[in-house]
């Protein structure tokens, strides 16, 4: 059984709104449709665009996801959690199928096809890899036994929540450790940590 990833994306022209004191608007437009096509990249080295689906509104990502092959799902607004609870029902149609998914943001610069090869593996009901503090759910994947009445939960100590809920549930959960997704790019400091580390990267390959 594979899962389907799910990618949510804001509209290009909205995100990264934290970013606003050290990059203009055209560069965060920028750096999100660099973040979307770099996670679409990453998705579709390890299972094909049929098994991906992306969550948006806006007409710029639909336009990006048709070169790809890979379809949209509506975004209805409300939110991450209202938005992905949309999809999880669309993905669970009878046309569709879906028996698991695993949310795969696309401000995860660093990732890997072996992270995503490693979160794909589990056979817990509920996975989570956390972000550097531990307390975000930076990627997601639900199993079979999870996926119909999982409570989306993103936000503040979104790990807690979703434990307490899959605990409560009597799901299974485990806790990733896969230092590639840990760097979610949000906040100045973390667009410089990348950026040094990519410098770094460059510097290394030549």
């Amino acid at each position: 059984m594979t899962p389907i990833i799910v990618i949510p994306c804001k509209s290009l022209d909205r995100g990264k709104s934290r970013l606003q004191g050290v990059l203009d608007h055209a560069q965060r437009r920028d750096l999100c449709q660099q973040f979307l096509t770099h996670t679409i990249a990453l998705a579709t080295s390890v299972i094909g665009p049929q098994q991906i689906k992306i969550v948006s509104a806006d007409g710029a990502v639909r336009e990006i996801a048709r070169c790809h092959e890979i379809e949209v799902l509506s975004d209805p607004g409300g939110g991450l959690n209202q938005a992905l609870d949309h999809a999880r029902h669309a993905l669970m149609s009878a046309e569709i199928g879906a028996q698991a998914i695993m949310v795969l943001p696309i401000d995860l610069p660093m990732a890997t096809p072996a992270d995503i090869e490693a979160v794909l593996a589990s056979s817990s009901d509920v996975t989570i890899v956390a972000d550097e503090a531990g307390r975000g759910t930076n990627v997601l994947l639900l199993g079979v036994k999870a996926l119909p009445t999982f409570e989306f939960s993103y936000g503040i100590d979104s790990i807690a929540a979703h434990k307490v809920h899959a605990d409560a549930c009597g799901h299974s959960f485990e806790l990733l450790e896969r230092p590639g997704l840990q760097l979610d790019v949000d906040e100045p400091a973390d667009l410089e940590r990348w950026i040094a580390v990519r410098g770094t990267q460059s510097e290394q390959l030549r």
